[in-house]
């Protein structure tokens, strides 16, 4: 059951053709999130494209309070209540 989100950190898109976002929630879990982005209406630009959501990976299950990507998007990096 959802119980909200305490922090929510978007990974560079450094060439990537999807996007990661990790997000701590107050379910004591650090989840990885995979959107990519495509064309999903008939109109051209902005208003053509759209958000696909492609999965979701559990890394930990301890509580947590803050999530940081590195500059390339390669490392996550989590700080919590117990001194980790």
């Amino acid at each position: 059951m959802p119980r909200g989100v305490l922090d929510v950190a978007w990974a560079p898109n450094v060439g990537r053709s999807y996007h990661l976002i990790a997000t701590f929630g107050k379910d004591s879990s650090l989840k990885v999130h995979r959107v990519r982005r495509g064309r999903g209406g008939k109109g051209k630009g902005a208003e053509g494209l759209q958000l696909t959501y492609e999965g979701t990976k559990i890394l930990n299950r301890s509580q947590a309070w803050r999530c940081r990507w590195n500059v390339t998007g390669t490392v996550l990096a989590s700080s919590g209540t117990e001194g980790w």
